[in-house]
């Protein structure tokens, strides 16, 4: 006579190392996906705040162009500054503004000629005969230093 098989309930070990095995790759997948999207964001709000400061700093610049008799742009470092001062008399009456931030470096350069070069430091400038100001300005991100910002402009009178 024949024994019959035995119902027994429960799980093979080859079961068990296939669902663990299956799971380990998920979990690695999505480990993957979600730090490599925190890292994504992070390199975009630095980008962001990069083009926020070019927007402050050129806003300044036009400022001053645009309302000062004459002005001096000076940086406390070549090529690279921690800041930008912006002195101009108007009317006897002077104004000073610094721009400055602790994450961030600016370089100028007078792009006036067929060659940009570094800006002279301070830079002159006479408004008497309405020239437009062609600069570029570039921010560097302190802490990562590959991540940069660079704009060329024509600033003028109007």
């Amino acid at each position: 006579m024949q024994k019959s098989p035995s119902k027994e309930s429960g799980v093979t070990l080859i079961e068990t190392l296939a669902v663990l095995t299956i799971l380990s790759i998920v979990i690695v997948l999505s480990y993957n996906i979600f730090f490599s999207g925190i890292s994504n964001s992070n390199k975009a709000e630095r980008t962001v705040l990069l083009q926020q400061e070019m927007n402050l700093v050129i806003q300044n610049i036009t400022e001053f162009h645009e309302t000062q008799d004459s002005y001096d742009i000076a940086v406390d470092n070549t090529p690279f500054a921690s800041n930008i001062i912006l002195k101009g008399k108007k009317d006897g009456v002077t104004k000073t503004t610094e721009i400055s931030n602790p994450n961030f470096e600016y370089a100028l350069y007078d792009i006036s000629g067929t060659i940009g070069k570094v800006m002279d430091n301070p830079k002159k400038i006479t408004n008497t005969s309405s020239q437009p100001l062609s600069i570029k300005v570039i921010i560097r991100n302190k802490q990562h230093p590959s991540e940069k910002y660079e704009v060329s402009t024509i600033i003028s009178r109007l």
